[in-house]
């Protein structure tokens, strides 16, 4: 009786074991998409700040020009 208490205990650790590597895996992947996208978000935010900064000197240009 003590060895099928004993194969039934290392069955739940090992079970228990594939769920935390997959719990782990799945949240290195949710880590590393939440990086891309505030990644992409950042690259975004700078080309929509350098645009507008060429806009306003091109119209400081033109208004030098008139």
């Amino acid at each position: 009786m003590q060895m099928v208490f004993l194969v039934k205990e290392l069955e739940m650790n090992s079970v228990a074991a594939a769920m935390k590597e997959a719990m782990d895996r799945a949240e290195a992947k949710f880590r590393h998409a939440k990086e891309v996208r505030e990644r992409r978000s950042t690259k975004a935010a700078r080309s929509k700040e350098a645009q507008l900064e060429k806009d306003e000197k091109a119209m400081q240009d033109e208004k030098e020009l008139r």
